[in-house]
């Protein structure tokens, strides 16, 4: 059961990799390095709590699982559990050079429990932020999904600000933009585009709600960072972080109109997209390179919605 699901997963991957190109996946797989080597530094709990947020939101999207147990039966949960493990891989690797072995088997028991977890399919309506722009339904639909977790980074942060360690406020800020853009990655509806009066109001807005709505969502970090009396310097990395983090869901929503019918090549380049938001924070001057790949998305969005709106 195992080989053959994998084996099938391991084609898609291939097909992906085929269709990219030599020179875009090796790309690609530099991108996945250097976000490795970056990860290295972070806090091993910040990294469990990543792996725990990523797994989670990817089981819970899943929308196959009634498909895999007829025809798995509830053996289906085996191939949910080796897929956990599989997506730790990284995490393992980077919590294994920093000797934190609890967190790597704190991963393998999430890994392990995850499958038994219920996808939470209710009619009840989970609140969303209240000071979110009007017309950010992708937004507000994300934080009825994410806003345990945000208040959990903010309390996070909290913490780390009675404590003195501004690191804590530094990763909070930047895992907020990254798992917000994960779960920005829906797919698009025609019935969806006709709303706009032209591919150009559409692409507008989209900047708009973007940089207003991750600027209410980061407002707690920068906060707490100015508690800690931080100089021009520190001032100005928040500020890279802000843009960074930005250009990121803005990238992210151009994405799901390219690549609406695609969803695992999305994720790849969402993964790489991460992979630039890091380096650009860790180097400021990057952010022309991340400037200049959302001008390119949205150039190619306005070209391919200009024939539809």
């Amino acid at each position: 059961m195992l080989k053959l699901y994998f084996s099938l997963e391991l084609k898609i991957i291939c097909r992906i990799f085929k269709a990219m190109g030599i020179v875009p996946s090796l790309m690609v797989l530099a991108v996945f390095a250097a976000l490795l080597f970056y990860m290295s530094g972070i806090p091993a709990h910040f990294i469990l709590v990543v792996y725990m947020v990523l797994a989670l939101s990817i089981q819970q999207a899943r929308k196959d699982k009634t498909l895999l147990q007829n025809l798995f039966g509830m053996k289906y949960r085996f191939l949910l559990m080796a897929e956990d493990l599989l997506l730790g891989t990284p995490f393992y690797f980077v919590l294994f050079l920093q000797k934190s072995y609890l967190q790597m088997l704190l991963i393998v028991v999430m890994a392990i429990s995850f499958p038994f977890i219920p996808s939470c399919n209710t009619d009840f309506r989970l609140p969303t932020h209240p000071f979110m722009k009007k017309g950010s339904m992708e937004y507000k639909r994300s934080m009825r999904l994410y806003g345990f977790f945000y208040l959990l980074l903010i309390a996070a942060s909290f913490i780390g600000f009675c404590y003195g360690n501004i690191r804590i406020t530094k990763v909070a800020m930047w895992l907020d933009g990254i798992i917000l853009g994960f779960l920005l990655l829906m797919p698009v509806t025609p019935t969806y585009l006709y709303h706009y009066a032209s591919s150009g109001h559409l692409i507008r807005s989209k900047i708009l709600l973007t940089f207003y709505n991750n600027l209410i969502l980061i407002l707690p970090f920068l906060l707490l960072y100015m508690c800690y009396q931080p100089s021009w310097q520190d001032l100005g990395s928040c500020f890279v972080a802000y843009f960074s983090t930005s250009l990121l869901l803005l990238q992210v929503n151009f994405l799901r109109f390219l690549f609406s019918s695609d969803n695992i090549l999305e994720g790849f380049i969402y993964f790489a997209l991460i992979g630039v938001c890091l380096l650009t924070i860790a180097f400021p001057l990057l952010l022309l390179l991340s400037l200049t790949i959302t001008l390119y998305l949205g150039c190619k969005d306005y070209s391919i919605l200009k024939a539809i709106i």
